[in-house]
């Protein structure tokens, strides 16, 4: 195929176009979506939106998809911050030679929580639940041998208590593939959604309307009214190399660059090891870059990621099973631990 030249610069530039710099400093519902998906992935500091070439790459680069031509079935376990889990789980269908069908399911679940309140600061002793939920469906296509696009629509839950908000977003990337050293470029936003407003029946209330007269229903049914926030909207840009790749060997370097709504911009650069296309290592590190700090004194927070895996073909088939894990620093809130099963088939 021909690569239309035009259509590849509008499309790659497209992602930068829809988002701008604000302070916008806890301003967003959803943040679970916030969270790095799948270990391979994540061994990396995240540093994968080029590279995006197994499943995981629905939660980094939807365009990743177009290039997947063996079905594959992938859970993730994140060992999150105190008693946090997000479990993920994804799945394609390749359709013909340019495209592919994927569904993904991201659930964030913890431990109960028990209600506090102004007259109870210690516990009421009564509990309460809360959790998130992502359920998505998306579409990737090859437009020329070189180029991919992908989109997906996600409806998104977050729930606490009697309390529930949900929303609408769409992801959108695309992937360039050159022709030097497996150089890849790829450009995503995720999380353009609708606002978030949380209702239910914490909202429902009986006040006094006037206390001044003596007269009137002290406790007259009202609701309070809540504010709809926005996704927590990201654009990441990034381009993968293979260093160097022989007939055992070979070692694939990224980078990437990221820029959520509500967080000072960030980079990350991560790498991976192949051995005999069965034992991976991999490490990088994530830099997040407070943008009043940056003006005084150019400081950054550095994040270290490791990990590794191994790849399993079973005999005299193409069927493969992938066993990933990554371990994460998060500074001052610990660490986070992710393992991934995925079945290749």
């Amino acid at each position: 195929m021909k690569t239309n030249s035009s259509i590849i610069i509008f499309a790659l530039l497209l992602p930068a176009l829809a988002l701008a710099q604000f302070d916008n400093a806890g301003t967003s519902a959803a943040n679970f979506l916030k969270i790095g998906v799948g270990s391979r992935a994540e061994a990396m500091a995240g540093a994968y939106v080029a590279q995006a070439d197994d499943i995981s790459t629905i939660f980094w680069n939807v365009a990743g998809l177009a290039d997947l031509r063996q079905r594959e079935f992938m859970v993730t376990r994140t060992d999150w911050i105190l008693d946090v889990n997000l479990i993920s789980v994804a799945a394609n269908l390749p359709l013909h030679e340019t495209g592919a069908l994927a569904v993904s399911v991201n659930a964030l679940s913890m431990g109960e929580i028990e209600e506090t309140t102004p007259e109870s600061p210690d516990g009421t002793g009564i509990h309460f639940d809360g959790g998130n939920l992502a359920v998505g469906l998306a579409y990737a296509r090859r437009l020329t041998d070189r180029f991919a696009v992908g989109l997906q629509g996600k409806y998104v839950n977050e729930t606490v208590a009697n309390s529930k908000a949900s929303g609408f977003a769409l992801d959108f990337g695309t992937l360039y593939q050159t022709d030097f050293r497996g150089l890849k470029i790829g450009m995503s936003i995720s999380h353009f959604g609708t606002k978030m407003r949380l209702e239910g029946r914490e909202q429902l209330i009986r006040v006094d309307v006037d206390g001044g007269l003596g007269a009137n229903p002290d406790e007259t049914p009202a609701r309070l009214e809540t504010e709809g926030w926005p996704m927590p909207l990201v654009f990441r840009f990034g381009v993968s190399l293979d260093v160097f790749r022989a007939s055992r060997q070979a070692l694939i370097a990224n980078f990437d660059y990221f820029d959520y709504r509500d967080v000072s911009p960030g980079w990350s650069v991560g790498g991976e090891y192949a051995l005999n296309n069965f034992v991976f290592l991999r490490g990088g590190f994530r830099a997040l870059s407070p943008v009043e700090e940056i003006k005084d004194s150019g400081h950054q927070d550095f994040f270290l990621t490791a990990g590794g895996g191994l790849d399993l073909h079973y005999p005299n088939s193409n069927y493969r099973l992938r066993l990933d894990y990554a371990y994460s620093d998060l500074g001052r809130l610990s660490q986070a631990h992710r393992f991934t099963f995925a079945f290749v088939f």
